[in-house]
């Protein structure tokens, strides 16, 4: 029986069938995990405010959708062990990252916890 039909090249550079494009108004859901972090104690002049750490982190392609919309959800648990009545302030920054390396900041949030000398807790 003649093998015609077969092509002698797909072995040597793979399926070259386009891949399946999603379906209008189909949803891509896609989960990432943070690293846990725990933060050193520092004073004021020893500040590690400017060094930023990575929390999480979380990779979608769409490179195949036209203009995708992309939905965020964060969550994130803070202890925080109060020896001293420090307050305290975190600031969460998104980014989006592009094929290239540049890094696009798409959003800030600020979290604070100020503590009184009479233990009474603020929660901004």
């Amino acid at each position: 029986m003649s093998n015609y039909k077969d092509d002698c090249c797909e072995r040597e550079y793979g399926d070259r069938r386009p891949r399946r494009r999603p379906k209008i108004n189909q949803t891509i859901l896609a989960c990432g995990t943070g690293s846990g972090l725990i933060i050193p104690r520092h004073s004021e002049n020893k500040s590690q405010l400017i060094n930023p750490y990575v929390l999480g982190s979380v990779v979608l392609d769409t490179s195949d959708l036209k203009k995708p919309n992309v939905k965020v959800d964060f969550s994130c648990i803070i202890m925080f062990r109060d020896d001293d009545s420090d307050d305290l302030r975190l600031t969460f920054t998104l980014f989006k990252t592009t094929k290239f390396g540049g890094r696009i900041p798409l959003g800030t949030w600020n979290f604070e916890r100020d503590f009184d000398d009479n233990d009474q807790v603020e929660t901004v």
